[in-house]
This record gives C-alpha cells, structure tokens and sequence, in this order.
C-alpha cells in the first residue's frame, strides 16, 4: 500500500515560513519584556532619587531652622554664619548639577 504524498509536505521550503514567524514572535515577545522590566526598574529609581533629594532638602531645612534658633539665642558668631552658609550654598548647587544631570 502506497502512503499518499501531500505536495504541500512534501517540500521542506514551506516550513521555513512557520519557523521564522515563530522566531519573530519569540523575539518581540522578549523585547517586550524586556522592555517593561527595564521601565519598571527606571521608574523605581527614579523614585528613590526623588525621595533622597526630598530627604536631602528636608535635612537642610532643619539645619537652617535651628541656626536661626541659635541666632536668636546668639550662640553662633559671625564666622560662623559665614561658614555654614558657605556650606549652604555648596550643598545647594550639588543639589542643581545633579538635578541636571
């Protein structure tokens, strides 16, 4: 008994179609993932940068709160002064480059 021959099986040529197509799928299948996970982990870090920059000024403020309560209270000279704001005003522009950046 003789097996029938589909033409269309019969040449290997027609498969190649399907195997790419597949492959293409794969691959913008793992692009995709890819692609989230890397905007899920930016996002995230983002965040926390945002959250340390807070922090940061938050700090700050508090210091410049209670130098002026030791102003009022005159327990800090005038050098000082000068040198916190010094201070200051380094930490604020590291603050800038690094929110240009």
């Amino acid at each position: 008994m003789e097996v029938p021959v589909n033409k269309n099986n019969a040449n290997p040529s027609n498969i190649q179609p399907a195997k790419l197509n597949f492959l293409l799928a794969l691959v913008l299948t793992l692009c995709g993932v890819l692609a989230g996970y890397f905007a899920t982990v930016y996002e995230i870090k983002m965040n926390l940068a945002h959250k340390a920059e807070n922090s940061a000024l938050l700090n700050l403020e508090k210091r410049v709160l209670s130098l002026e309560i030791y102003l009022k209270e005159r327990m800090v000279t005038r050098d000082d002064f000068y040198l916190f704001r010094e201070n200051l005003e380094k930490r604020f522009s590291q603050l800038e480059n690094k929110e240009f950046k």
